[in-house]
């Protein structure tokens, strides 16, 4: 899939990007042929459906050139093709701090706007208040589409350090008997691992999960706001839609979407 080819590899392929600009499309290790060899199985199977590919990376102002590198040589490999790429609330609002990514147009993300690491913040996923000062700025100078959330997670706290991100479901469907609720939060009344033979998360006595979900009233009192950074063809995005999240929320999904 277009997922495999180019958005979960980007992160692996870009740091290793010699950015001089006289030969910005060096590597350095043998990945990029690699690369090359996908590109053109990717253009072979898919070059007359896909009309436009996405890149999602949370870049920061030491990794800002090596990305930006990298999105220009994906502008040439599928030239011809619209090029875009996610964009944080912060660099939305900072443009002349985080810099603008040389693509085409963003997907502005409108979630994920508490701090995640204070086992305090009672909703990391989304907070109307903290999205509001992000979108109360100027245009951005790219053409925008926008996504809104539709997920819930599972925080893992030990010692009031976040260790990692759980499934509510899987929890919820096979690790119940080693919890017991304490308040707003979970711990764990016996050491336990959670997950499979492939990816596995060993699990203490004490430990705190804390369950959040996504608040869609709240989502929904952004739109006045965020509609006016978006432009005439926009496009609007939920993430992530599972089957879980959609039977829960459909209704207001459909509301969202029909607002638009």
């Amino acid at each position: 899939s277009i997922t495999d080819l180019i958005k979960v590899e980007e992160h692996r392929y870009y740091e290793d990007f010699d950015h001089n600009e006289n030969t910005p499309y060096r590597q350095k290790s043998k990945d990029f042929g690699e690369l090359d060899q996908k590109e053109r199985e990717f253009k072979k199977q898919y070059d007359d459906t896909i009309k436009e590919i996405q890149f999602d990376c949370d870049w920061t102002e030491t990794s800002k050139d090596k990305y930006f590198t990298f999105l220009k040589k994906m502008k040439q490999l599928f030239a011809g093709k619209t090029i875009s790429c996610t964009i944080r609330l912060y660099p939305f609002k900072y443009p002349q701090t985080a810099g603008v990514p040389p693509v085409d147009r963003g997907m502005l993300m409108c979630y994920n706007s508490g701090d995640i690491k204070d086992i305090k913040t009672v909703n990391s996923i989304f907070n109307k208040r903290e999205v509001l000062s992000y979108l109360d700025g100027k245009e951005y100078p790219l053409p925008l589409d926008a996504v809104l959330p539709v997920f819930s997670w599972a925080l893992l706290y030990r010692g009031n350090k976040l260790e990692n991100i759980l499934s509510i479901d899987e929890l919820q469907g096979y690790y119940k008997e080693y919890l017991k609720k304490t308040g707003e939060k979970l711990v764990a009344t016996k050491d336990f691992t959670y997950g499979d033979n492939h990816h596995s998360i060993y699990i203490r006595e004490g430990d705190i999960i804390k369950y959040e979900e996504t608040d869609m009233e709240l989502v929904e009192a952004i739109l006045p706001e965020l509609k006016t950074k978006l432009g005439p063809g926009s496009t609007l995005a939920f993430y992530h839609v599972t089957k879980h999240a959609f039977d829960k929320h459909a209704e207001q999904i459909r509301k969202i979407f029909n607002s638009f």
